[in-house]
């Protein structure tokens, strides 16, 4: 079980979490982000699926049972992603709780996408709707609408943290739009090692051309390894997508054998590094203390800013606040300098 997901930028909430805090479970490491932005620090979050974890193969510990008893509301993805973990929750919840699906809450069955991973023949469609920024938007109200339902004191906090995670969604979107853009539609195509990118190319306009991961989420045979480095060949793909999460040495030597780029850095199932800010030097967050950055590391992260100010870096808005976790990506600095008075950078 890991505790508390990612709360990025300027979420609001209770101050702190007590025993009347809403207690929410989620599943996978992007709906723990998505619910833990809208809900705030107020509210205690509990992530099922490890970092790093196949989710499509978790099968939750027993222990898993006392968590979900405990839930106020269970957050999954749906589109039978984490169906042991419902089956669990639906056996051990308390009168009262609820389980929300967000995927089929927001996505018609007329939308569904079957493919490589997810033939339709099985009759569970590709869940992977976190990597279209839209479908996040609709996730989080979703969430946003659940959580004032069970605590509708702190609506205008739900509401507040929505619309800020609304606007970073918005600009990730046109973002990536432009990116697209640039890139000849007839070069838009994508192979990937985890079939995660199918809703991502549908809004897009991508064409993704093969998983290396088979449908049962093994490695691929032989046989079918030779196929994808003849498909690779045929298609002229420029650059293979690996994964963190997936690491895999096919990829690998499929990339030797046909002298194709292998970027092994994308983070399908998971946010990314989480990283826990706290005071060093005094407990009021005060102008220009220092916050420790800990990741569990050998070396700490350190970040010097003003507080309840946001600065603008390469990952995103950093908002500082006492006790929140924050994601930013592996291996990227150990130190940043922010000038208080925010002349420089």
């Amino acid at each position: 079980l890991t505790a508390c997901g990612s709360v990025d930028d300027a979420a609001e909430g209770p101050a702190a979490a007590d025993e009347g805090a809403l207690q929410i479970v989620t599943t996978v490491s992007p709906i723990t982000s998505i619910v833990a932005n809208v809900a705030g620090p107020g509210v205690e979050i509990t992530g099922l699926v490890p970092e790093g974890v196949n989710s499509h193969t978790f099968e939750p510990p027993p222990s898993a049972a006392r968590v979900l008893a405990d839930a106020d509301v269970v957050f999954i993805n749906g589109l039978g992603l984490e169906d042991p973990t419902e089956a669990l929750a639906r056996a051990n919840l308390d009168d009262g709780a609820e389980i929300v699906k967000l995927g089929d809450e927001i996505l018609p069955e007329e939308a569904w996408i079957f493919d490589f991973s997810f033939p339709e023949e099985g009759g569970r469609p590709n869940p992977h709707l976190w990597t279209n920024p839209p479908m996040v938007k609709a996730y989080a109200q979703v969430v946003r609408d659940t959580l004032v339902e069970h605590d509708p004191d702190d609506e205008a906090a739900y509401s507040a943290n929505f619309e800020a995670f609304s606007a970073r969604i918005d600009a990730l979107d046109e973002a990536m739009q432009a990116a697209t853009d640039t890139i000849p539609e007839a070069d838009r195509t994508l192979l990937t090692y985890h079939d995660a990118y199918a809703y991502f190319a549908e809004h897009y306009g991508w064409t993704v051309v093969g998983a290396i991961q088979p449908s049962d989420f093994d490695e691929p045979s032989p046989r079918e390894v030779a196929d994808l480095i003849e498909q690779v060949r045929d298609r002229d793909v420029p650059v293979i997508f690996g994964s963190e999460v997936f690491p895999s040495k096919v990829l690998e030597q499929i990339g030797r054998e046909t002298s194709v780029k292998y970027i092994d850095t994308l983070r399908d199932d998971t946010r990314g590094d989480t990283v826990l800010l706290r005071p060093a030097r005094d407990e009021t967050m005060g102008p220009g203390a220092i916050v420790t950055m800990s990741d569990e590391r050998e070396n700490s992260h350190w970040l010097i800013a003003e507080a309840d100010r946001s600065f603008t870096f390469d990952v995103g808005l950093v908002d500082i606040a006492k006790d929140r976790t924050y994601t930013l990506p592996a291996n990227k600095y150990n130190m940043i300098f922010v000038d208080p008075t925010g002349e420089e950078d």
